[in-house]
């Protein structure tokens, strides 16, 4: 984007960059009014980037730090070119208001309608079916929301601004009642650290809750006999068994460890499941998922490519096709990384990468059996 800056800022600007980096070229792009920088690599690159970054905010621009393959230089030169920061767009929270609305009444009309089917009337005679429906709903929303909150604290740590939540509302009853919520930020992240912080704020957040719901609703749940379970079979031809993660198996056979017969599973546990469902779907590395982002910041650009066609392909063959069909319309598998793409991601972060997949692998539900 175009824009004006005065000749005393751009003096300001580049006394700070010369105080900051070792710059060996600078030149000015044609059509540019703002210089390239050729600096050298050192060890305090990273924080002399943020420095910048936060320095720049007050002229309305942004730096860009990367190596330009086409035009390679020896001896560890990077370029550091800088933009206009795009104008803020106004965003309705009127908007953000009536999607949550939406998403609320899609969620609860789910939970009330498992509460007042039979198989449910059946099993918990005893249950409260409004005080269930509640806790169906503010246990799947909170999971969804609590997870774009973790985004927007590890966006706003890094200094990046962003909007509210827009939930998704989904399709009540016969399909998933919410397809999560997404925010919209208004510059990258500054370096890999603060991408991967971005990817794995949310999942690690969701992924925690939906733990704390999964047991609370599993310790809720009941077990009947393979009897009973038939004829609920016969009598209501709409209830069906259900896939579960091995995160689900293994809380199960924690809490009925010599249990004979069939868990009947309760709402709430219901409630968890969805919302590990929405979380190891996020954390893919894919594109412009969040663990497309993460994945971006360790693997960096060209790796993180493969990455992503390899787990599209995953996402299709675990019975996943329409959102492997989603993922590729909508964001396609490339990513435009961080600002400051030169700098590597920290080690501990590597580390809660390949902590993230486990996590990954523990909470994936197949839709396909093999």
């Amino acid at each position: 984007m175009s824009g004006l800056i005065t000749v005393e800022a751009l003096k300001d600007i580049d006394e700070k960059i010369r105080v900051l980096f070792n710059v060996k070229v600078v030149f000015k792009e044609t059509g540019s009014v703002t210089p390239t920088y050729i600096i050298r690599l050192d060890s305090n690159l990273k924080e002399s980037f943020k420095k910048l970054y936060l320095f720049l905010r007050n002229y309305g621009l942004i730096p860009k730090l990367f190596v330009d393959e086409k035009n390679a230089f020896s001896g560890g030169h990077v370029f550091l070119k800088l933009s206009f920061l795009n104008p803020v767009k106004s965003h309705r929270v009127s908007i953000n208001i009536l999607l949550f609305l939406l998403t609320l009444i899609t969620t609860a009309s789910t939970g009330f309608y498992i509460c007042l089917s039979g198989p449910f009337l059946e099993v918990y005679p005893e249950s409260n079916i409004f005080l269930v429906s509640f806790s169906f709903t503010l246990s799947l929303i909170g999971i969804i929301g609590l997870h774009e909150l973790g985004h927007i604290f590890s966006l706003r740590k890094a200094g990046c601004e962003t909007s509210l939540p827009y939930f998704i509302p989904g399709i009540p009853i016969i399909g998933l009642p919410t397809f999560g919520a997404v925010i919209l930020q208004r510059t990258p992240p500054v370096n890999r650290d603060a991408l991967f912080d971005l990817g794995l704020s949310g999942p690690l957040t969701s992924f925690i809750l939906s733990f704390i719901v999964i047991t609370v609703g599993s310790l809720l749940s009941k077990t009947v006999s393979l009897s009973y379970a038939e004829y609920l079979f016969e009598k209501y031809p709409g209830i069906s068994t259900l896939p579960v993660p091995l995160l689900f198996l293994i809380i199960q056979i924690l809490i009925f460890p010599s249990s004979g017969g069939v868990v009947f599973m309760h709402p709430i546990a219901y409630a968890g499941w969805l919302g590990l469902l929405i979380t190891a779907l996020n954390l893919f590395p894919i594109g412009q998922l969040d663990g497309g982002h993460s994945a971006r910041a360790v693997l960096g650009e060209k790796f993180s490519r493969y990455a992503s066609y390899i787990m599209l392909i995953l996402l299709v063959v675990l019975g996943y096709w329409l959102m492997a069909l989603l993922v590729f319309l909508i964001s396609g598998l490339k990513h435009q990384g961080p600002l400051d793409d030169v700098s590597p991601v920290s080690r501990s972060r590597i580390i809660l990468w390949i902590i993230s997949m486990f996590l990954l692998v523990l909470s994936l539900t197949p839709l396909l059996v093999f």
